[in-house]
């Protein structure tokens, strides 16, 4: 989550147009606060967050805060706070939280070699 509800910019010729239609009087150099909503979703500005899981606090660019957002709608700091989603998305594509699956790959190894397990030496030997 964010922590700050608005953030401070500069105004340049690129994003005049765009905040002017938000801000009234505005110039090139200008100092504006706007909120956090209006910034555009690929925004550089570094925001401070929060982890929705260990509630550990950093400061990453709006962009970076947005992608990760994408996957299962909460922010993960580190991998080992990303574990859930990892679940998540396992589960989604695979249909279990271990795709690893061992069952599923002995079975891919018997339909392909003819064994359950190709390593066995005698076997690789007649084959080859």
């Amino acid at each position: 989550m964010i922590k700050n509800e608005k953030i401070k910019i500069k105004i340049y010729s690129r994003n005049i147009l765009k905040y002017r239609e938000l801000y009234n009087n505005l110039k090139i150099g200008d100092f504006v606060e706007i909120d956090i909503d209006d910034l555009p979703k690929g925004s550089h500005m570094l925001v401070d967050v929060v982890c929705d899981v260990c509630g550990k606090e950093k400061q990453l660019s709006y962009k970076e805060y947005n992608r990760n957002l994408e996957q299962c709608n909460y922010y993960a700091c580190s991998t080992k706070c990303a574990w859930g989603k990892n679940k998540i998305t396992n589960l989604e594509r695979y249909g279990d939280e271990n795709y690893n699956n061992r069952e599923k790959c002995k079975e891919t190894k018997f339909k392909n070699h003819g064994d359950e397990n190709f390593v066995n030496t005698n076997k690789t030997k007649k084959q080859i």
